[in-house]
């Protein structure tokens, strides 16, 4: 079944509103390393001060599972690297300032052991998974440009040919033939003996 232009997702510039909120990041050009790379800072940064903002409602406990949003975001706009970036501060992070012994690296317990070590698992898992979706999304892209390019071949193949058939006077002759009425050719019966 051919695919029509309908089916084919458009370029994210020709998208709107949320679909190109979403798209945004994995327009190649828009993000360089660096700008990921501070995102990644800032949203440990801000996440380690909204954590400790709320450090009295939640009575001192560590809770290092909120710094998988930095990198979930971080994962999402830049990939492996990015994700990976953000899961390293946000184990340095957690350790200096969140695990006993308070703005130290050294961990009292084995129970703040565990904590790093799945927020570490979490946020290479997360990591992992985002790059996938990064080179999903290029082989998508990838395969839309090329449909797009082989359907403006076959448009310009198709002009081509119509161009050469509509000043052939081989198919002028072949048209005008078609246009006239048709002779019947009658076929005497043969007789059986």
């Amino acid at each position: 079944m051919p695919v029509t232009d309908s089916e084919v997702p458009p370029d994210g510039a020709e998208r709107g509103g949320l679909a190109k909120a979403i798209y945004w990041p994995h327009r190649r050009g828009l993000t360089k390393t660096w700008q990921i790379t501070g995102f990644a800072l800032l949203a440990t940064a801000a996440t380690l001060g909204f954590r400790l903002a709320i450090d009295g409602p939640l009575a001192g406990r560590p809770t290092l599972v909120i710094f998988t949003l930095p990198i979930m975001l971080s994962g999402y706009l830049g990939g492996l690297w990015a994700g990976l970036a953000a899961t390293l501060l946000s184990y340095f992070a957690g350790s200096y300032f969140l695990l006993p012994p308070i703005h130290s690296f050294a961990i009292a317990s084995g129970a703040e052991r565990w904590q790093q070590f799945f927020i570490v698992l979490a946020g290479v898992f997360i990591s992992v998974l985002n790059e996938g979706f990064h080179r999903s999304r290029r082989r998508a892209d990838a395969a839309i440009q090329e449909y797009r390019r082989a359907q403006a071949a076959l448009q310009e193949s198709e002009e081509r040919y119509r161009t050469l058939v509509d000043w052939s006077p081989i198919a002028r002759d072949i048209w005008y033939s078609s246009m006239l009425p048709r002779r019947k050719c009658l076929v005497p019966a043969r007789h059986k003996s």
